[in-house]
């Protein structure tokens, strides 16, 4: 049985290199062991789940879905998801 649980999470953008930005999301996932973790990132959802956990999230920028990494930090309980922003080169964005 899958239980609502208030997840706390961050969303950040940052700047690498010249052209690209990155997004990250900070889940916390307390008592979860980080080998039942499964993680879908499409290009505008990630999706989380552990046994008895379950997270969805509508990003608000597509991502390139190939670029994700995930870390889970046992120290703090937290993952970290990051990916790249897919975003057109134009000289709003990037001149």
């Amino acid at each position: 049985m899958c239980h609502l649980i208030p997840f706390i999470f961050d969303k950040i953008h940052k700047q690498y290199f010249s052209s690209h930005f990155l997004f990250q999301v900070k889940i916390k996932l307390p008592n979860t062991n980080p080998s039942e973790i499964k993680i879908d990132i499409q290009e505008m959802i990630l999706d989380l789940r552990t046994p008895d956990k379950k997270l969805l999230i509508t990003l608000p920028h597509p991502v390139e879905c190939n670029s994700a990494k995930a870390f889970y930090i046992l120290e703090t309980e937290t993952l970290e998801v990051t990916t790249t922003l897919k975003r057109e080169l134009d000289f709003i964005n990037f001149f």
